[in-house]
This record gives structure tokens, C-alpha cells and sequence, in this order.
């Protein structure tokens, strides 16, 4: 069952997700995800956790995301040069790897290839005015809606958050897309959350991550870092990119319940470091 929050109009609304596994890690389970994505192996794992958690991106938007997306631009009020995700229209799709099989399940390099995966070639895009049929044979991806591209997703206030754009703008070769499809990515989420775990073994100070974590959860949780760092809802809104204003909401509601959450079970070491 969802739970109500009240809008800014005063009226009950159900916001959030009913799937457990789409709801917003804790603010211990943040921080013990985020360590272990750094302690993985593959620069690719590292990448996968840290980008979902430092710039909440869809997954999809992670399997199509190219170095042109990555970039330092000065910040529309400090004026200062920050690193910034600026994700387009629309976008090739490089995931057609003949030996990848479906999302590239096993992994395949995709940097090589030149076909668009079945998803994004069969993509509708009837409610989607800016795109037309020239367009999606030239860029068969195409994000969300139009608060997708709209705004660039800034970095957050934070060393690491940071230094996640600069290893993404390394790792994503010119003119190369990320090398796996979204199956791929949830499967290497999970892998995360399992060496979260193995860490909790061996670590009497950690206690693991006990749930299934979709990479959408990830997103959510991001939205509750912006809520636990200061942002209001409608720079919550901006940054996640949202159509709607009363979602933002949720993440003021959503943090307050994790952080008396982690109260309650003496989580007191478990603050935003990251």
C-alpha cells in the first residue's frame, strides 16, 4: 500500500513506489552500497553504482549514455565551472550486438557495434512531439519526456559526486556508448549489493544491504540525498528531471521516514558523506 503525502495544494496524493524494490535505500544502506561500488573490480561496476546514486539517472539514460553527455559547464548562478550531465532529444543506439543477446545479458563489448537493439528500434514515440520518423531512424533512443533534456543534472556539492563525472567522462570513449544494456545494468546493481554483503561478513561494523535493489531504487534515493542536503522541491524537481512538482514532495517525506529509520535502529554513524 502507498503511502498518502499532502501537496503543496493541501490535497492527499499517492506518491512513490509500491514495488519494495524501487523504494529508496536507507541512509546506512546508501552508504554501504556506495562503498562497495567503489570496491569493486571493473571500473564499469564502480561506474554503474556511483553514477545512479551521484546523478540519479534512469537506466535506460545510463545504457545510451556517450561522452558528449558528460562535460564542465559554468553553473547558471556561481559561475563556477561544475561538472554537469546534459542528456539530448535523442541518441544512437549501439546495443544490436548480434552475440550480445537480449539487453546484452552476457556482457558483450558493445563499443563496436553499429545496430540499434530491438527495444530502441521498435521504440513508440507517438507521444513524443519532438520526435518524428526522420529523426528516429537517425536517433532511435529517446529519453523520457522533455523535462529529460530540459535541464542538465549538475553535480551535487560533493568531492565524490565529482570525481563520478570525471571517471564517467574517461571511462565513455568518443563516439562510444556505455558498454551494456539495462538488463545488464540491474544485474550489475545486484552484483553491488552483493559485495555490500560480503563486506558485512567481514565487518562487524556493517550490516549489508537484506532487499532487492532495482536501479530505479537508486534513483529514489538520490532524490532523497537532494531532500537530506537542502535542495527544495523544485531544484529536486529540476535535477531528477521531472514532469510533476508533487513527486518532488515525496523525497522530503521519503528521507524523513529513512532518517527516523536509522534513529530508531541506532544507525547514528549513517550520514551523508558521499
Amino acid at each position: 500500500m502507498s503511502i498518502q503525502y499532502v501537496t503543496r495544494n493541501h490535497q492527499p496524493t499517492t506518491l512513490g513506489p509500491d514495488n519494495p524494490a524501487r523504494k529508496p535505500l536507507s541512509a546506512r544502506e546508501t552508504d554501504e552500497f556506495y562503498l562497495a561500488a567503489r570496491s569493486m573490480n571493473t571500473l564499469r561496476h564502480e561506474l554503474t553504482g556511483r553514477t545512479l546514486l551521484d546523478y540519479g539517472l534512469r537506466s535506460g539514460e545510463l545504457a545510451h549514455s556517450m561522452d558528449s553527455w558528460v562535460k564542465q559547464e559554468r553553473h547558471p548562478r556561481s559561475r563556477e565551472k561544475a561538472w554537469c550531465i546534459d542528456i539530448p532529444r535523442g541518441e544512437v543506439c549501439y546495443s544490436g550486438n548480434r552475440d550480445a543477446g537480449q539487453q546484452n545479458e552476457g556482457g558483450a563489448d558493445l563499443h563496436n557495434t553499429s545496430s540499434a537493439c530491438t527495444e530502441c528500434a521498435d521504440r513508440s514515440y507517438d507521444d513524443k512531439d519532438w520526435v518524428d520518423d526522420k529523426f528516429h531512424r537517425k536517433k532511435p533512443w529517446h529519453p523520457k519526456s522533455k523535462a529529460s533534456f530540459s535541464t542538465k543534472v549538475w553535480a551535487i556539492p560533493k568531492e565524490t559526486a565529482e570525481e563520478t563525472a570525471r571517471l564517467l567522462s574517461d571511462f565513455l570513449k568518443p563516439g562510444k556508448q556505455w558498454p551494456v544494456g539495462t538488463s545488464q545494468i540491474l544485474l550489475d546493481v545486484g552484483k553491488i549489493v552483493e559485495r555490500a554483503n560480503e563486506r558485512a561478513k567481514n565487518d562487524p561494523e556493517l550490516h549489508g544491504i537484506d532487499r532487492h535493489v532495482h536501479t530505479h531504487a537508486l534513483r529514489h534515493t538520490f532524490g532523497c540525498r537532494l531532500a537530506a542536503a537542502g535542495f527544495e522541491p523544485t531544484a529536486r524537481m529540476r535535477q531528477l528531471r521531472h514532469n510533476d512538482y508533487e513527486m518532488s514532495l515525496y523525497y522530503s517525506q521519503a528521507w524523513g521516514l529513512r532518517h527516523r529509520d536509522s534513529i530508531r535502529s541506532g544507525e547514528w554513524e549513517a550520514v551523508e558523506d558521499h
